[in-house]
């Protein structure tokens, strides 16, 4: 497993380049880009040709509703749907319908986070612009053309860094054209998938599981700290559907204000502190790991990455430890905000650290601060400043409202919502070595450098 391994904060895959030169103008990027390594023995052919590429729906041009089918965007490809999906009940051209198993091909955005290759699993949709609905060839194995895509990652990333202007990059078709690949026997591309497929649908899973999971815990927290509903079940003289010794801890009526008795509206000050450590010039390690904005999406971060003191950014100063919620300032409405799952990363003072007071404080500072309604308020509160990247202070993101409870409570919230958060994070870092196994097979698979029974025996292994 070793020889094919790397350690998990490494996250950018060698880029499979050779001197092959393609036989269109590359533009500003390097004419390697357009000439992925294979050894096949085929004769190369454009990406472009091997599938039909089908653009989303303009944004503008779409009636949104209260209902009917979800517009997709690359934050409900990568997370699932939200409050801030948009919908419509408009009809469109059905080859801008999305069903599961869709391939997915994103070719603009945010180089490191949004540029991919993706399958669609969560239902009848509409597609947004800058997505393109990937439909391969037929005499091309579709699972085989999925783990092509993501073995050229590394390259789509690089073409669209190069194209970056204003923090967007985009892969156009024109790219897609110059790409030129070699296809192995169509018996020899099922072998292929078949191998990936047994880590790929691994991966899937964990990331289809935390998802369920994060709404789980999102709808423990509306139950009982939005709406009420042990307190509003009691004060009916109903049943709370809780087991007897948490139902005990809620009150049975509210007060004047329409809150729980004995609980107050405050914000997350009074939970958590915000921004409490960072590195200073007279302290500070050698090395450090560490997340940009562009690198946390939704509740992911996505990437880490590794800079000795003296290399590292300016902006690379906030520390972040277990059980902290991290959330970008600068256009908060992007959703740059995770959970920190595990220690060692130093974060950009771009984003507001927020440090629970006490243990039990930690998941709902989490889920408080980043509710879509808090979200949409801080997005509106940076848009109101102007400017060129609209931003908060972080002292916006801690005032941010929060009913606060009885602590037996919150301490039984704590528990519960921890079984899933703790959860969610355990299988985003078995997740993170399964990707990197896969990325160390991907180049050896796709190129034909290593053949299926020698990558079977790695899998294995691992």
């Amino acid at each position: 497993v070793d020889d094919f391994y790397t350690a998990r904060s490494s996250t950018k895959p060698p880029l499979p380049w050779t001197n092959f030169a393609p036989p269109f103008s590359a533009g500003d990027a390097p004419a390697e880009l357009y000439a992925p390594a294979f050894h096949f023995g085929a004769q190369p052919q454009p990406l472009l040709q091997l599938a039909e590429w089908i653009n989303g729906l303009a944004f503008k041009n779409i009636a949104f509703t209260d209902d009917g089918l979800p517009v997709v965007k690359i934050s409900e490809i990568k997370n699932g749907f939200s409050d801030a999906t948009k919908r419509t009940n408009g009809i469109y051209d059905d080859r801008v319908r999305l069903r599961n198993g869709d391939l997915l091909f994103c070719w603009s955005g945010q180089p490191e986070t949004s540029i991919g290759t993706f399958v669609w699993d969560n239902g009848d949709a509409w597609l947004n612009q800058h997505i393109f609905r990937v439909l391969p060839a037929e005499r091309i194995d579709r699972r085989f053309f999925r783990f092509l895509m993501l073995y050229l990652q590394p390259n789509f990333q690089e073409i669209a860094r190069n194209k970056q202007t204003t923090g967007l990059g985009h892969v156009t078709k024109g790219d897609l054209g110059m790409m030129m690949v070699q296809l192995p026997s169509r018996s020899e591309q099922e072998r292929i998938a078949d191998t990936l497929q047994s880590v790929q649908d691994k991966i899937d899973l964990n990331r289809q599981m935390a998802v369920t999971l994060e709404n789980m815990a999102r709808a423990l927290f509306k139950s009982w700290f939005v709406d009420f509903d042990p307190v509003h079940a009691k004060a009916e003289g109903g049943d709370t559907g809780l087991p007897a010794d948490i139902a005990v801890l809620f009150p049975d009526g509210f007060n004047d204000e329409g809150l729980p008795k004995g609980w107050r509206s405050g914000s997350l000050d009074d939970l958590a502190d915000t921004n409490s450590e960072s590195w200073k010039a007279s302290s500070h390690p050698e090395e450090i790991e560490y997340v940009d904005l562009s690198n946390c999406k939704w509740g992911n971060i996505d990437c880490t990455t590794q800079y000795r003191w003296e290399d590292a950014p300016s902006r690379a100063r906030r520390v972040a430890r277990v059980g902290d919620t991290i959330f970008g300032t600068v256009r908060p409405g992007n959703g740059s905000y995770a959970f920190v799952g595990r220690e060692g990363l130093t974060v950009s003072t771009g984003f507001a650290v927020l440090r629970p007071k006490k243990e039990i404080y930690r998941e709902v500072v989490y889920l408080a601060s980043t509710d879509i309604a808090n979200i949409r308020w801080l997005e509106q509160l940076a848009a109101g400043h102007g400017g060129a990247y609209p931003a908060v202070n972080p002292d916006k993101v801690s005032a941010t409202t929060v009913i606060v409870s009885c602590e037996k409570v919150a301490a039984e919230f704590s528990t519960n919502a921890a079984i899933m958060i703790d959860r969610i994070e355990a299988l985003k870092q078995e997740s993170a070595y399964l990707e990197h196994l896969r990325d160390a097979l991907l180049p050896k698979l796709l190129s034909g450098e290593l053949r299926v029974a020698d990558a079977e025996d790695v899998i294995a292994v691992a």
